[in-house]
């Protein structure tokens, strides 16, 4: 029989275990952990909140609905004020610098905030530590000049007295609530008219290049369910999301609030063609803007920038970034029905109420494959700004009848693609569909939209004599007569 566990993950996944116990028991929410990147105290999804035993790597223990917990950073306990020190025996967490988390019940949170004193730090709203059995690498995550950081080397978050949580009342409670509403909690001091916490002001040069496209430019390509939710969320709302804390419905969970906020705009800007690092500038630029013209949430809170500082809004773009899926966003942008959509009701592939018209999606589609097929772009900038597979790029038919990139010399409009050859490339985009159906909304959008041309070539071999290209192209010299929006003229010649 071993007394111990048999290796690190064995270490861990007990770890996990006892705290799930230990919360449990207090009649704490167990689900309120997220991935921390391996090696790092880095948590990129706080959006995606679990129980630790569902995690497999690192992860997060984050405080508030019940659960209090004091980041004891100093090594010398005999430093820590009394009523710390006179606090009743609880679960305790050794750091990997030789701290300590120590976990404590509160029944009622009122008066309870984050804050930050010299020994170390009171942890509840949404704040969170990194959880027993979870490994860092000092020399990759830590801080240069950080106390009691050796710089090299692995250590591991370890349990150092499973003791049940206990709930904290009377004077214990009560000296909590005086040191988080004194001077030092992150909800006080003076910076601005905000905390103590250094913010960094937004452009408004950037500010207002960057307000003008998301205001006026932005609408006419997104759902109006989508822009509303990012400006709700903007302004210090929810949008038709229930960013709530689960044990308090009055609260609205800022962390994950902004996260969402943020993915939209930065998806937004890369949708216009912004390169990654202009699109986070304008990101930022606009969030901070309207943080500071909405500086409390719809719930009356404080926002979480203008309490925690650039260090927490950098978490969260550095989160977004990482974890970004373009699929995912252009799915919210053509968002219509707030709790999804039925197939029988909504009918998602056509739009409700018109049997036959195809939907966003399939425009899209189409739109994308004429691009690839016919414009001198980039298959690749095409395929990020649609979200699409990048294996679609390298489909033969792609850039056929465009000169090679770089060239001055015209494309060759006999090459313009057929209704048959942009259904076989757009299938491969969205296999769930055939290709037939592919052409007839190719078809279809000729005939309704000015910007797409439908030429006809009598003198191509059957099969090949009606072409399909966007219409501010040449029309192709063989062409008999030329159709846009539903009306036909004569091929203009060059």
């Amino acid at each position: 029989m071993h007394d111990k566990p048999r290796s690190a993950n064995d270490q861990k996944v007990l770890a996990k275990k006892t705290i799930e116990r230990r919360l449990t028991e207090a009649g704490l929410d167990t689900t309120r952990s997220a991935s921390v990147e391996d090696g790092t105290k880095k948590c990129y999804n706080h959006y995606d909140i679990r129980s630790p035993t569902e995690i497999r790597g690192n992860y997060t223990i984050h405080g508030g609905d019940g659960l209090v917990i004091l980041d004891i950073d100093v090594n010398n306990l005999d430093v820590l004020p009394d009523w710390v020190q006179s606090l009743p025996p609880t679960l305790i967490i050794g750091t990997v610098h030789g701290g300590y988390h120590l976990y404590y019940e509160v029944e009622n949170g009122n008066g309870i905030s984050n804050t930050e004193k010299e020994w170390g730090s009171v942890r509840y709203d949404g704040w969170y530590t990194v959880g027993p059995g979870s490994t860092i690498d000092h020399k990759r995550s830590c801080d240069n000049g950080k106390a009691g950081c050796p710089g090299i080397g692995t250590d591991r978050y370890i349990i150092e007295a499973d003791n049940p949580i206990p709930a904290l009342t009377g004077d214990h409670l009560k000296r909590l609530r005086e040191v988080c509403s004194s001077e030092g909690s992150d909800k006080s001091g003076s910076h601005d008219e905000y905390s103590g916490k250094k913010i960094t002001l937004p452009d408004e040069v950037v500010v207002q290049e960057a307000e003008e496209y998301i205001c006026l430019v932005f609408p006419r390509r997104s759902t109006q369910l989508a822009h509303s939710d990012l400006m709700d969320l903007l302004r210090g709302g929810t949008g038709s999301y229930n960013h709530r804390r689960k044990n308090d419905v009055s609260s609205i969970d800022q962390s994950t609030a902004d996260y969402y906020a943020l993915d939209m705009l930065y998806g937004a800007f890369l949708y216009r063609g912004d390169d990654e690092d202009r699109a986070r500038q304008l990101t930022l630029a606009v969030f901070r803007h309207y943080c500071r013209e909405n500086p409390y949430d719809k719930t009356g809170n404080l926002r979480k920038w203008l309490r925690k500082g650039d260090g927490y809004l950098y978490e969260q773009i550095d989160a977004v970034e990482k974890e970004f899926d373009r699929g995912k966003w252009h799915r919210w942008r053509r968002r219509k029905y707030e709790g999804g959509f039925e197939v029988k009701e909504h009918k998602p592939w056509a739009d409700p109420g018109k049997d036959g018209v195809p939907s966003d999606v399939a425009k899209d589609t189409i739109r994308a494959v004429l691009r690839m097929l016919v414009l001198p772009v980039d298959p690749e900038d095409v395929v990020k700004q649609y979200g699409l597979d990048y294996s679609v790029a390298t489909h033969p038919s792609v850039g056929k009848c465009v000169p090679p990139f770089g060239s001055t010399s015209r494309g060759d409009t006999d090459l313009y693609p057929t209704a048959s050859e942009v259904g076989q490339v757009a299938v491969k985009i969205n296999p769930e569909r055939q290709a037939s159906y592919f052409e007839e909304v190719l078809k279809k959008l000729s005939r309704e939209a000015e910007n797409i041309a439908h030429a006809y070539c009598p003198s191509r071999s059957n099969g090949e004599r009606h072409v399909y290209y966007p219409a501010r192209l040449s029309d192709p010299s063989d062409a008999r007569w030329v159709r846009t929006g539903g009306e036909e003229r004569e091929p203009k010649k060059d």
